[in-house]
């Protein structure tokens, strides 16, 4: 909520009037208060040299104009001067007090400095004690502190139902009984791990982990999807029927990619190693086995005692 403040600080000839706390102002919040300026008989007027309106920061002498706009002779009143101080910039912090001075004015011919106002921004301790809530008085909570909490019972949006089971300690298998939708643990998985968790325990035991519980593992006893996975020696004789049986075709007439796989790198190396390659002055020509259509191209250039084969594309 912005702070709006009145201060009437009656400048004249000789003396300057009362000076006012704004208050305390939370962080980057934006500061207006108004105050006037009078001649010696207390008729209002306009400062002849408006001055220069500062903040200084606690007991500093460096002073800011940044976010200060003074507004002079307010709503064309006479003598009725306004000022917004925007507290976003770096020199306002919490935690300070500041002074709102005018320096270098002109009032009725004589020159004015006056301190115009004060404020703090986050600079005062401010305590709320509760008392009543609502025209209610507050009920004394049962741990000091803690304040009583109430809870609108129902099905709505923030509402708690509690006609769907009470909250309960659970910490015995009686009360996990009495949750609502909750199922008792039972059957062969409770069996064996027992009701306190003794049946992990035995695992490790060597009346459990027999012969007889290892042979289990042996590849006879494995399930159907287990047992059926190919071997180390298996996966050999694959890997070395693809290298020594297994057969390629070559790459027809087309652009080599630029993410190529290696099956297709190894195809065009093997390619270009053996078919008939012919090249001119501008030209490098890759045939097909026959030795009769271009499948790969490529331009070729020659300045100044060298040689350019540009990128190998398409035939023919």
């Amino acid at each position: 909520m912005k702070k709006l403040a009145f201060l009437v600080a009656c400048l004249w000839a000789s003396s300057a009037g009362a000076i006012q706390h704004l208050g305390n102002y939370v962080e980057d919040e934006t500061v207006y208060f108004k105050w006037s300026s009078s001649d010696s008989s207390g008729g209002s007027i306009t400062r002849s040299t408006d001055g220069t309106i500062s903040v200084y920061k606690d007991d500093s002498v460096t002073q800011t104009t940044t976010g200060v706009t003074d507004t002079e002779d307010f709503d064309s009143l006479t003598g009725v001067h306004h000022v917004t101080i925007v507290t976003t910039d770096a020199f306002y912090t919490a935690g300070t007090d500041y002074a709102v001075v005018l320096s270098a004015a002109t009032i009725d011919t004589q020159t004015v400095n006056a301190v115009l106002a004060t404020f703090s921004i986050a600079n005062r301790h401010e305590e709320a004690d509760v008392t009543k809530w609502n025209g209610t008085a507050v009920a004394t909570p049962a741990t000091a502190g803690y304040a009583y909490c109430t809870i609108k019972d129902g099905t709505g949006t923030g509402e708690v139902d509690t006609n769907g089971g009470a909250v309960v300690s659970v910490t015995t298998a009686a009360t996990c009984s009495a949750l609502t939708g909750h199922t008792n643990q039972t059957g062969d998985n409770y069996t064996r791990i027992g009701a306190t968790g003794s049946g992990l325990t035995s695992l490790a035991q060597a009346s459990v982990c027999t012969e007889a519980r290892l042979a289990e593992l042996d590849g006879g006893n494995l399930p159907t999807d287990v047992a059926a996975n190919a071997t180390p020696a298996e996966v050999n004789a694959e890997v070395v029927d693809v290298l020594k049986t297994d057969t390629s075709t070559l790459p027809g007439q087309v652009t080599p990619t630029n993410t190529p796989t290696i099956e297709e790198m190894i195809e065009f190396l093997y390619k270009a190693w053996k078919n008939e390659k012919r090249q001119s002055g501008t030209e490098y020509q890759l045939y097909d086995p026959t030795g009769v259509t271009v499948d790969q191209k490529a331009t070729v250039s020659d300045a100044a005692g060298v040689t350019t084969v540009e990128e190998v594309v398409s035939g023919p």
